[in-house]
């Protein structure tokens, strides 16, 4: 217990041993309190494998002070980061990250689209797309 919060992590293999998922859950409150009332869960994050690689994440934030909001992280077959999306609290889409890497895994392209709606409410000077490239010199 931090601080009054519980931290709750499951790991979940198959057969030959590998790690097929992994969950963990932060709550606030006292154990005692945590196993009669599961609505104190602050915080969950699901992380699916494929060969002990991540290649799916996914997160929710239950006590957002702009609503409970999650993400959702996709990896490729080499376990590299290619997609991140943020959901409101109804589901709706707030804004995709997508990256290209080159043979390395480094960054090399990154591309972030913003739904109307997120841009209206909270956007303020965002553009609704925005494409970013890098230089491999920048991640030496």
């Amino acid at each position: 217990c931090i601080e009054n919060k519980l931290y709750a992590e499951e790991t979940f293999f198959d057969a030959e041993g590998n790690t097929t998922s992994e969950i963990a859950n932060f709550y606030f409150g006292d154990e005692e309190t945590v196993t009669e009332d599961e609505n104190l869960l602050a915080e969950k994050t699901e992380t699916i494998y494929s060969g002990n690689k991540p290649i799916e994440r996914k997160h929710e934030n239950y006590l957002n002070s702009a609503g409970n909001r999650s993400e959702k992280w996709a990896y490729n077959e080499n376990g590299i980061l290619t997609r991140h999306e943020t959901f409101g609290p109804n589901g709706e889409l707030i804004s995709s990250y997508t990256y290209e890497t080159d043979a390395n895994g480094m960054i090399v392209h990154e591309k972030k689209v913003y739904s109307a709606t997120y841009l209206n409410e909270y956007g303020g000077g965002l553009s609704p797309v925005q494409v970013f490239e890098y230089e491999r010199k920048y991640f030496n």
